[in-house]
């Protein structure tokens, strides 16, 4: 799949990074329009028939970059998949030629879920 050199997606916990995902997305929404950057990801309200986890991987594969934000905790397991949202975003993302960025705030997820 061809990657969008102006796409950003961006993967974290939603609750623990409400406002710095919302000054990102204003930040992107007001930049300077010549690298015509756009963040995508699942908290921009946009309806689509597929479910959470299959959303979220197909905008993210056509990402040319990533933003992972790591908090205290892992996040949500999903359904019959036994990883977290972050954990199955970062992997797939992985597997892209995109490039990956990891901010921490905290230790990395360990094997432990919340």
């Amino acid at each position: 799949m061809p990657l969008d050199d102006n796409t950003v997606f961006l993967s974290s916990r939603f609750e623990e990074f409400a406002p710095l995902r919302d000054a990102l997305r204003e930040r992107f929404a007001t930049q300077d329009r010549r690298p015509g950057l756009v963040m995508v990801g699942l908290d921009d309200g946009a309806a689509t028939h597929r479910p959470p986890p299959a959303e979220s991987l197909g905008r993210l594969r056509g990402a040319r970059f990533m933003i992972l934000l790591l908090g205290e905790a892992c996040g949500e397991v999903v359904d019959g998949q036994g990883k977290s949202y972050v954990n199955l975003d970062y992997e797939a993302a992985l597997e892209t030629d995109g490039e990956v960025r990891v901010l921490s705030e905290a230790e990395a997820c360990s094997s432990r879920q919340d």
